[in-house]
């Protein structure tokens, strides 16, 4: 009969939001960053930096991508980290890179880096990131000796719960590159410290602390480094 051939409303109903819903999708375009808060480098005062987040999500996961702008188009934070770290002197990348020959069990012989690298942008405008260097945990020791164990995020530390507020971590935003990343103005400690910048008239260098301080000139102002404890703070004068 007529009544049997008909389409059932409810599933015409269903059919009709779910064509709807692909139109949107395809026409949304990609998303749109949205100012969010969180933590970011100093910046200058002529020239304030805010935070937004792009968010994109699937089926599966939620994709989320962090800009920086600075009173123009936002930039993803990765087009900045990038040319920090090509940037690197090349005594800088030697330390960062050096490893040893070690033997597996099963008779390898395979690589073992000797330092272990984190890299925080503490400036932008210009860009400034303070490299530190620490030495890599010895052979055999328990996986938690990890020399920054106490800066990466998922860390449970009541000592660093000043830390992890003040910095946003970007582990391995580049390809290919062995430094952990993070942005704020904190940095962590180690009696091996770099500045590194994009600016053409900063002399990249390693960093020589006096009474646990030092400071870095930029073309407009100056930041001061301060070690305090397992960090050293960084502020823009």
């Amino acid at each position: 009969s007529r009544s049997l051939r008909r389409r059932p409303p409810h599933l015409f109903g269903v059919l009709s939001a779910l064509a709807i819903g692909i139109l949107a999708g395809c026409a949304s375009g990609p998303p749109v960053p949205q100012e969010e808060p969180g933590p970011l480098p100093l910046s200058s005062p002529s020239v304030p930096i805010v935070r937004m987040v792009a968010t994109k999500s699937t089926f599966e996961t939620t994709f989320r991508t962090v800009y920086w702008k600075e009173g123009k188009d936002p930039v993803p934070v990765g087009d900045r980290i990038t040319p920090l770290i090509a940037a690197f002197p090349k005594e800088l990348q030697d330390e960062v890179n050096a490893s040893e020959d070690v033997r597996s069990s099963d008779g390898k012989v395979l690589p073992r880096s000797l330092n272990v690298a984190w890299g925080a942008v503490v400036s932008v405008h210009p860009d400034v990131m303070i490299v530190t260097i620490r030495k890599q945990t010895p052979r055999g020791a328990p996986v938690s000796a990890y020399p920054f164990e106490a800066w990466e995020s998922s860390a449970n530390d009541a000592s660093d719960k000043d830390i992890h507020p003040r910095v946003e971590d970007f582990n391995y935003i580049v390809p290919n590159c062995a430094v952990h990343i993070s942005a704020g103005p904190l940095a962590p400690r180690s009696e091996d410290m770099w500045a590194v910048s994009t600016e053409p008239d900063f002399q990249s260098r390693r960093l020589a602390f006096e009474n646990d301080q030092t400071t870095v000139t930029l073309p407009a102002g100056t930041l001061v480094l301060t070690r305090r404890d397992n960090r050293v703070d960084v502020i823009r004068k």
